[in-house]
């Protein structure tokens, strides 16, 4: 079965493997990261550019963001990410629901609508409620 998009039929056991599909990956928080905030890869722990194990609060100046904390961590601690799927995520109060979200401008680690977010910064995913600190966002690494 495919990890990307899953076959699922109306069976107990195709919605049990759903599980995993949950888009969760580990790193290791190279800061303090709170449930909910947006991170990014840390660049400055990796060399010449290369995909880091490690990862930070999306800053303000952020041009995208690798998905959302589903756990807190401290400086070298694990911190699980969800890079796709639904999650609860920091999102400026003055965001309507079905909007799109990028990495906010002005406080890090949180989303924002297009008017709030840095320019050209990517998509991170659509809102399904509006802003809060636990606001319930689609991810999806194509948007």
């Amino acid at each position: 079965m495919s990890k990307i998009v899953p076959y699922l039929s109306s069976s107990a056991a195709d919605f049990a493997s759903a599980e995993k599909f949950e888009g969760l990956e580990s790193f290791v928080a190279g800061g303090s990261i709170a449930v909910g905030e947006a991170v990014v890869f840390d660049t400055a722990a990796s060399p010449s550019g290369a995909i880091s194990a490690t990862v930070v609060k999306a800053p303000t100046s952020a041009q995208y963001a690798i998905g959302v904390a589903t756990t807190a961590a401290a400086a070298g601690e694990a911190v699980q990410v969800q890079i796709r799927g639904l999650c609860l995520a920091s999102v400026d109060a003055g965001v309507a629901a079905g909007v799109l979200v990028y990495p906010s401008a002005s406080t890090a680690g949180e989303l924002d609508n297009a008017a709030g977010a840095v320019v050209g910064s990517l998509a991170v995913g659509i809102t399904f409620d509006v802003g809060s600190a636990s606001c319930p966002v689609l991810l999806s690494p194509i948007l």
